[in-house]
Formats: C-alpha cells, structure tokens, sequence
C-alpha cells in the first residue's frame, strides 16, 4: 500500500482505481503524475519515465498496445469527483487551471477556454486532467537545513516542474516551526493554491488561499512572523511585496520556475529578489535521482559576482569586433 498514491486515485472512477490498486506498492511509490487523456492510454510518470497501463493490469515502457483506453465518461466522472460534485464551486480555481484536492494533489485540466472581458472565466469540454501527487514531506529540507544552518538571510528555492519546490518548503516550514534545534521558529506559509494545508507546525500560522500580495502584508501586519514561506514567485509585482516584508525585518523563503543558475538570473522577479541582498542562499532542485534532490547550492554574492563578471566579459567580446567610434558609442 502506498496512501500517497492511493489518496490520489481516490477521486478516479471505479474501473481505472481497481487496475490501478494491482499495480506494486514500488511503482506506487516512484510515481509523481497520472495523466488521463480522453481516447488515448492512461500513463504513469515518475522516476522511471512514461509507463502505459494496460487493460490486464500490466504496465509498459515501449509498448501501448491493449492499453487501457479512456472515455468521455472516465474523464467526465474524475472532474466532478476532484471537485466534490461541485463544478461551479471550483470554476475559479478551474480557470486557473488546476484543482487542489485530498492531501496536497493538484490536478490540472486542459479544454476549451471561456474567455469574459479577456479573461479565462471557466473551463469547458475537458480532455485531459493530469494529476500530480503531493508526497510526504518531513525530511525532505533535512540536507539542505543542515548545510545552510539556523543563521540564513533568506532562502530562494529554484526548480523545474516536478522538481519538489513545494515539498520541500512544507518540509522546511515544519522543520523550522516545530524542532528545538532550529529554535521553533515563527513561520507563517502562505498556501495561494490550498497545497501545503497538511503541515501541522507547532509554530507555524497557515494563510490558506491568500494571494501572495495580500497574505504578505496579514503576515506582517499581525502575525509577527520570523520567517515567511511561499511558493512560485513570478512577477514583479510579488517580488516588490517581498522585499517591502524585509524592510520590516522578517525573512523569507520562497520558490520560483527555474532549471538552472542562468535562467534563475533571467527572470527579473528573481534576479531583483538576488539583488537586495536579503537572500544569502539560491538553491537549485533536481528531479533526478528523485524530487527534492539538491542539484546546487550558491552564495547569492558568487552568484552575482559571476553574472556581472560574465556580462563584462560578454560586452568586451562584442567591443572587439566594433570601430572605435562604435565602441564609444556602447561604452556611452
């Protein structure tokens, strides 16, 4: 048994959970995705890469004959049964894209867009649902904890889907709030899309489906917080709102899309949030061997360094190859 992966495919219908519940308690456990796709084969994907199920109960890597094939009806009774038989209570979240249900799972939907002045307003003819499935967390910030210490500015958590970002801050979320040796700390998450709920901190205040901008500002307003954690990053506007919680003194650990040190530096929300030297550690996630794998660390000044002392070097070689009075022109 695998509660995880049997809490996930709680909301699937009878026919597809029953062949699902034959498949090993291993292949439950090394799997972070069930993608269901009307007409087309029910696929796992997790460290294995892409297995196709099969009406016998089997699975394959490189075969999707006899696979189990989906309907209309299958994806039809997985969308009401993720929304609680309540399609209209979750038109937002559905127009957002995905659903949070269960311990943490969120499912993603794909179909046609309802668009009302410019804005997607709901979801209609759905084809596809993909549902990733939310793991145990409580170790997995132990190694990146230990390296780092209790003394941290602020923390910023970079990975590519699938990586473990939320995993690993609701692991440091509990750890932080909840163990002697990190001092219980103070920490205040702010779960925007109803996935991090399941961490029961004994210092720990939970802002669930609070935008980031606003529980931001509750958290620092009334909470006294020493530590607020949140997830994805992304905009310019969040970043500004970050760094005004640090002009209040309280740290932060948050997340943001990035696979690599350079595409971290690219993104502007990020590469402001480096800048303020607020955060003294980046941290690059791996999916490989497994989510939550740590792939690099960096100090935030060797980070910044190297970007500046690249970019230099990137204007020299483009000067090289200028007249004079072009080179003038950029170095002006």
């Amino acid at each position: 048994m695998n509660k995880e992966f049997d809490n996930a495919t709680s909301v699937l219908p009878k026919r597809i959970r029953e062949i699902l519940d034959c498949i090993s308690t291993e292949l439950k456990a090394q799997t972070f995705e069930i993608r269901l796709r009307q007409d087309k084969p029910l696929v796992l994907y997790g460290f294995y890469g892409t297995l196709f199920v099969r009406e016998d109960k089997t699975v394959s890597g490189i075969d999707s004959r006899n696979a189990l094939l989906l309907t209309h009806e299958d994806i039809h009774k997985t969308v009401l049964s993720i929304c609680g038989y309540s399609l209209y209570t979750h038109q937002n979240d559905m127009a957002n894209g995905f659903v949070t249900f269960g311990n943490g799972n969120r499912a993603g939907f794909c179909g046609t867009a309802v668009i009302k002045d410019s804005n997607i307003s709901a979801v209609s003819n759905i084809k596809s649902v993909n549902i990733r499935i939310s793991r145990d967390f409580n170790d997995s910030a132990i190694p990146l904890l230990s390296f780092i210490g209790n003394e941290f500015k602020g923390i910023l958590l970079a990975g590519p889907p699938c990586s473990g970002k939320t995993t690993m801050l609701k692991s440091i979320a509990y750890k932080l709030s909840s163990e002697y040796s990190f001092g219980y700390k103070k920490c205040v998450l702010i779960d925007e899309r109803y996935e991090m709920s399941d961490v029961n901190g004994i210092n720990l205040d939970i802002l669930s489906g609070y935008p980031k901008d606003a529980g931001i500002t509750q958290a620092v307003r009334v909470l006294s917080p020493d530590i607020v954690i949140c997830d994805e990053v992304a905009t310019l506007t969040e970043a500004e709102n970050i760094i005004r919680g640090m002009d209040s003194g309280v740290r932060f650990i948050v997340s943001t899309h990035a696979d690599s040190k350079e595409e971290l530096l690219k993104r502007e929300s990020s590469r402001i949030l480096l800048e303020t030297g607020c955060f003294d550690y980046a941290v690059i996630l791996n999916e490989k061997p497994q989510p939550c794998s740590i792939d690099k660390i960096y100090s935030t000044k060797e980070l910044l360094y190297e970007n500046s002392r690249n970019s230099a070097d990137t204007v020299q070689l483009i000067c090289g190859g200028l007249s004079d009075r072009t080179q003038r022109n950029v170095a002006l």
